[in-house]
């Protein structure tokens, strides 16, 4: 919890830096600083991942009394998780639609190109989709935040190519052509992607919340099928 207090609060020094100057060079100082601080982020997605599922387990085994403070201590982790990851990537965002307003096409084109090739690299992973119930929430948790990132940068997509093609038609940059069209074809692809990996996921969601009930009806019966046969003893 502390680390992402700290890690929230830097974001927003970072931020507060960012708007109180236009510079570009500034901007894109700004924009390497919430890249480093997002890469930190994201690698402790597998601790938080074990510490919600180890909580989980907890709550299970605790005495009925306890399940209300465990429960409220999983879902404060769980929104200041969210909340910093959101906030890491909307600042992104943002920052780099500044830059393109500060007329440094390239450098927007640039990061906008980076982080589709990152997004498809992501989407296109070969690993396993299909699990135990709290291991598929957790990669459609992720894949939501993804998703809802795309759709967010719709607009500063087509920020990039109205520019962009502006540029192209005064004639002084004859690479551009070529440049948005490979753009296109990214965001595209990652599109594509995305939908797949939806379904791949909906479809693992599915069939985890399936043998997830039949592994409690089991529980249920064998709990049942015990009492019953302590009380026989007992008779």
């Amino acid at each position: 919890m502390q680390y992402l207090q700290d890690t929230e609060t830097v974001l927003d020094q970072i931020i507060e830096e960012a708007t109180s100057s236009k510079e570009p060079q500034k901007i894109k100082k700004c924009i390497a600083r919430l890249k480093d601080s997002h890469r930190q982020l994201t690698s402790k997605q597998s601790l938080y991942d074990s510490t919600m599922r180890n909580g989980k387990n907890l709550m299970e085994r605790a005495p009925k009394g306890d399940e209300p403070v465990l429960g409220k201590m999983l879902s404060e982790l769980k929104d200041q998780w969210t909340r910093v990851l959101s906030k890491s990537i909307e600042r992104q965002r943002k920052l780099e639609e500044a830059l393109l307003l500060s007329g440094q096409f390239s450098d927007a084109l640039g990061e906008l190109l980076e982080w589709l090739k990152k997004a498809k690299q992501r989407l296109n992973e070969d690993g396993p989709v299909h699990g135990d119930l709290e291991t598929v929430q957790g990669l459609c948790e992720h894949h939501k935040h993804i998703e809802q990132d795309l759709q967010k940068r719709a607009a500063q997509m087509q920020g990039v190519l109205k520019t962009g093609r502006d540029l192209e038609r005064s004639g002084n940059n004859p690479e551009v052509g070529r440049q948005l069209d490979d753009l296109q074809s990214m965001w595209d692809d990652v599109k594509v992607a995305a939908a797949k990996r939806g379904e791949r996921l909906q479809y693992a969601l599915k069939d985890a919340e399936k043998l997830n009930g039949s592994v409690q009806a089991l529980s249920t019966g064998w709990i049942t099928l015990s009492k019953n046969y302590v009380i026989l003893r007992m008779l």
